[in-house]
């Protein structure tokens, strides 16, 4: 089963699909990290009081002007799952773990648009549960993904980026071990631990992206 799926994966990524949709693809891919910290940035300058050291990024997301909060986590979520295309289309693998826990990943950050956390001293609701284990779900992707696409990476020939990809992926398992005792004695540092996760992962996105512009730029003949 599993052959002839990566036969056909194979296929179609060899059949004369329209540049375009790479085109279109990679610039959804670029952009939405970029749209997530400038949103984000504004989103806590408009919101009176909040700690980024502190206080979550999902706290953001209420009050006034929380609906732009709610449009970065869609924004970036749509990215990745553009993301995801773009490798599909560009990375050599008998099955793309990586790209799938990428599109996983940006399916995460809809649902957490969708579910607001737990406002401190209410209830626990339905949308609350959906956003915490969304969020829990989107950290323990974070490196997967990174470490599931190296392979394909190197079978594609990004030797470099291979190497740069498990060392985000390490740098945030690392983190996410480390971070995650610290934040059992210190709770007040979730707005930290979170942004720098965010930074780690966006940032590993933006070189993915810039290494296969720069590989078709290569193969691009110049012309009079």
């Amino acid at each position: 089963m599993l052959p002839a799926l990566s036969a056909s994966a194979e296929r179609f990524r060899t059949s004369g699909i329209p540049q375009q949709a790479f085109r279109v693809s990679i610039v959804m891919a670029m952009a939405g990290p970029v749209l997530f910290q400038l949103i984000s940035t504004a989103a806590a300058f408009l919101h009176p009081g909040h700690d980024i050291i502190q206080d979550a990024v999902s706290s953001l997301a209420f009050g006034p002007y929380g609906w732009l909060q709610t449009a970065a986590f869609y924004t970036f979520g749509v990215s990745l799952m553009a993301l995801a295309v773009t490798l599909f289309l560009k990375v050599r693998a008998k099955f793309n773990a990586g790209a799938v826990f990428i599109a996983l990943s940006g399916l995460g950050f809809i649902l957490l648009g969708l579910n607001h956390a737990r406002i401190p001293g209410t209830e626990l609701t339905l949308s609350a549960i959906v956003h915490q284990d969304a969020t829990i779900a989107v950290v323990a992707m974070s490196p997967l993904s990174c470490l599931f696409l190296a392979p394909g990476l190197k079978a594609s020939g990004y030797s470099r980026l291979r190497f740069y990809s498990i060392a985000a992926g390490v740098f945030a398992i690392l983190f996410i071990t480390v971070g995650g005792f610290l934040l059992v004695a210190h709770a007040s540092l979730i707005g930290i631990f979170e942004r720098v996760l965010l930074w780690n992962g966006q940032l590993w996105a933006e070189i993915v992206c810039l290494q296969l512009i720069w590989r078709e730029l290569k193969k691009t003949p110049l012309t009079a």
